[in-house]
């Protein structure tokens, strides 16, 4: 089994629309690793461009090294892993695209698209990804069709592939939920 890609998805400043990322992503010891942003979004046949609200993105190895960082088209990156089997990528998205396809966050809630959130790793395998939520603190909790991580912790949650992660929108904030059954089913 492939190593998952990490992330850690942070609103410590609400009301600026700004989203804080930061994801762990194996090398597979290559001496560099390319990564991408969708141009696309689920049932959605629109090309977006994403990339365009990416801002401050930066790579170090896990030890703090920092790396190279080229963006040789506007929604791919390669960076040079100087040898370590993993990289940490940090970025900050600008959050203020109000869409189905689009992301939010203001002093009430998030909503954040997968195509418009991940840089993952440019390749064609499946490989877990999984998602940690850090909720600013005046927030309860979180919503998506993501499974919940085996760590059970609030808020964190794992797809079994990148495929599955750009068609899995999270909601965060004060959510209300309205259960009821219908023809013997939960919903």
């Amino acid at each position: 089994q492939l190593p998952p890609i990490q992330y850690t998805v942070s609103m410590p400043a609400p009301e600026t629309h700004l989203a804080h990322v930061q994801a762990r992503l194996p090398t597979g010891a290559k001496p560099y690793v390319d990564l991408m942003m969708a141009v696309w979004s689920p049932g959605y046949y629109v090309q977006e461009n994403y990339a365009t609200h990416v801002q401050q993105l930066s790579a170090a190895t896990p030890d703090g090294r920092t790396l190279t960082v080229e963006q040789p088209q506007p929604n791919r990156w390669r960076i040079a892993t100087g040898g370590a089997s993993a990289i940490k990528l940090s970025y900050t998205l600008v959050c203020d695209h109000r869409s189905v396809t689009g992301d939010w966050v203001d002093t009430t809630m998030a909503i954040l698209n997968g195509p418009a959130t991940y840089i993952t790793l440019a390749e064609h395998v499946k490989r877990r990804h999984d998602v940690a939520l850090e909720l600013p603190s005046r927030w309860k909790q979180s919503a998506t069709s993501l499974a919940a991580a085996s760590d059970s912790v609030p808020n964190h949650y794992e797809a079994s592939s990148y495929d599955e992660l750009a068609d899995s929108p999270i909601i965060a904030g004060n959510i209300s939920f309205h259960e009821f059954e219908l023809a013997g089913a939960k919903h």
